[in-house]
């Protein structure tokens, strides 16, 4: 219910798999150390967000849900254009967050960095630039014509080989969307045969379960009672622009 015929990933992950080719001298190995060094980027990552919100204790506790979360692990272990996401994410919020303290170029950093996961996985670029524009609407303000300039310009560039190659294609993306958008009808009878609310609500459970190893001395429940007692806290204490 959710394909677009025509819309691709981005060209930089194959392009950064140029890189370990030619060290590698065409081994395939050598994928898997670049996925590796995503991988600890992604940790080293948790760690400055975790420190910069909550202090030390927090960015160790951080970097160390991501170096023991199984998810995380196999992506390091795995040459797919998916893996690298996290480390780019991770980058973005990093930005976002520094945008809601002190706007000037963290403005552009963020918009640039959400875009630019495009180039690993379109399905969460395009959402989270989408929920980044509105958090900066309203959440953030950003009334300035400058401010907004800085912010589609980061979408811009981060989006411009999906432009070029459009141009070069006859807008075959662009056909595929609009496509999508014309069988409607189609998409909402797919989506009336379930819940979506449940499935999305059992796809979230499911996943944060899956974040953490399976053992059998802390049962996955009191994780999850944990972070959300942490949240409400956070979140309370938290003050919004």
């Amino acid at each position: 219910s959710a394909g677009f015929s025509g819309l691709f990933h981005g060209p930089f992950y194959y392009y950064s798999l140029i890189v370990p080719f030619i060290i590698f001298k065409g081994d395939p190995y050598g994928g898997l150390v670049l996925m590796f060094v995503f991988s600890i980027g992604a940790i080293i990552m948790g760690y400055i967000i975790g420190k910069n919100m909550f202090g030390k204790g927090w960015g160790f506790l951080t970097a160390l849900l991501f170096a023991i979360s199984p998810p995380l692990i196999s992506s390091a272990r795995f040459i797919w254009n998916s893996h690298p996401s996290p480390f780019f994410i991770l980058i973005a919020f990093y930005y976002i967050y520094k945008m809601t303290k002190d706007k000037g170029i963290n403005i552009f950093l963020s918009s640039f960095f959400s875009g630019f996961i495009y180039n690993f996985q379109s399905g969460i670029a395009i959402p989270l630039s989408i929920t980044l524009f509105i958090y900066a609407l309203f959440i953030v303000r950003l009334r300035k014509i400058s401010e907004i300039a800085c912010l589609l310009l980061g979408y811009l560039l981060a989006f411009f080989p999906l432009l070029l190659f459009n141009v070069r294609h006859d807008f075959i993306s662009f056909k595929g969307i609009t496509g999508y958008a014309g069988n409607l009808e189609q998409v909402a009878f797919s989506l009336g045969e379930k819940s979506v609310i449940r499935d999305h609500f059992n796809s979230f459970i499911s996943s944060f379960f899956n974040s953490f190893p399976t053992q059998q001395i802390i049962p996955s429940i009191i994780f999850f009672l944990f972070f959300l007692f942490a949240t409400i806290i956070l979140v309370t204490r938290e003050k919004f622009i």
